[in-house]
């Protein structure tokens, strides 16, 4: 249950392209996050075409109290040269996150099906557009999903000492999630094989 006086924060945070991604957040992101017990999740981007260097997006469940905290850990990162930069908060809401991206992916769908036709497997599109969940369902799942990805990916980098770079053990590692979650596969037309294959828009 989340608490009242809580709310999602959503911070920018600018790191040099020559810095190991994976080692910042394990030593920066997930230690801090830990030993504050904060609920927090992380993704990263870095188009080189067009950026000099990658960014996070770190969002953190917070109270005002935390924010300040948080805030002033980030900007130690900065004065230490372990960042870049880092932006003012932003409010993120879940919720609206996942109705976003959703209403997003169904307009390319209906404008560029044909485009986004995964090979061997056309039907997927309009698959998509006729599902039986309702956009409700879908922005209550994502959203939730949201919420407790960062959990997992803090287990998954307490376990790890280096950024995996086998894909193989990168697939099976997804494979036993979806397998987990009961979706049947991997065999071709299972349900794992849909997820797979679907693209990300």
């Amino acid at each position: 249950m989340l608490n009242d006086d809580h709310s999602w924060k959503a911070y920018r945070l600018d790191i040099a392209k020559e810095k190991d991604r994976f080692d910042f957040i394990k030593k920066q992101i997930i230690s801090f996050t830990d030993n504050k017990k904060i609920r927090f999740w992380i993704t990263n981007y870095w188009n080189p075409q067009s950026e000099p260097n990658p960014h996070l997006w770190f969002r953190v469940y917070i109270s005002r109290e935390e924010q300040q905290i948080v805030e002033s850990y980030l900007d130690t990162l900065v004065s230490r040269g372990v960042l870049l930069k880092r932006s003012p908060a932003e409010i993120w809401n879940p919720k609206d996150d996942a109705k976003n991206r959703i209403i997003s992916a169904k307009d390319k769908i209906e404008k560029s099906a044909e485009a986004l036709t995964v090979p061997g497997y056309p039907p997927i599109m309009k698959e998509y557009l006729s599902s039986l969940n309702s956009d409700e369902e879908r922005v209550e799942q994502l959203s939730h999903l949201f919420e407790s990805i960062g959990e997992c990916t803090k287990i998954l980098y307490n376990s790890l000492d280096k950024k995996p770079i086998d894909p193989y053990v990168m697939s099976l590692a997804l494979h036993i999630l979806l397998n987990s979650l009961t979706f049947s596969g991997p065999s071709v037309y299972s349900e794992e094989y849909r997820i797979r294959v679907f693209p990300v828009i």
